[in-house]
């Protein structure tokens, strides 16, 4: 099954803002429960987009 075109969308901006917050964490941040949930995340949302 596809994603549909706003779902889709939105996976991807949501993506986005991810992308956006881990640029911003130092090394130290990304190595916490927080960067992991976040990486968990966009992995997540590359299954969902692959699908």
């Amino acid at each position: 099954m596809t994603c549909t075109g706003l779902k889709r969308f939105n996976l991807v901006e949501e993506w986005r803002d991810i992308a956006n917050k881990l640029d911003k964490m130092s090394i130290r941040e990304l190595n916490t429960v927080e960067g992991d949930r976040l990486m968990d995340r966009v992995h997540q949302i590359r299954r969902q987009l692959g699908e």
